[in-house]
């Protein structure tokens, strides 16, 4: 969709002769909007990209396994558990927190 919207405002770019053209200014805001769907097709091509849909399952059952302990609520919010692992830097934090919070 985006690159339909790219090829039109190209062809319109190439009719550009010089910068003493009356139009200057609609053809500077053509430049600017290719630019700027240029820049949101890369967004997505690396948003869609196979190493950040593999990272994105990663987070995902990382997260679900924090929302499990309680470290974070369903909005994503850190909780207090969330907290002490984050400030916990000797041993393996998320342990150590649950050692704590069950009193052993």
């Amino acid at each position: 969709e985006d690159l339909q919207l790219v090829q039109p405002l190209e062809r319109k770019l190439e009719q550009i002769l010089c910068h003493e053209c009356p139009k200057l200014e609609e053809h500077f805001e053509l430049a600017q909007r290719k630019y700027n769907l240029e820049m949101r097709l890369e967004q997505v091509k690396t948003a869609m990209s196979s190493d950040n849909l593999m990272l994105m399952a990663s987070f995902n059952e990382r997260l679900s396994v924090l929302k499990l302990l309680a470290y974070v609520d369903e909005n994503r919010t850190v909780m207090l558990k969330g907290r002490v692992a984050c400030e916990i830097n000797t041993c393996d934090s998320l342990i150590l927190t649950e050692l704590i919070f069950e009193n052993r």
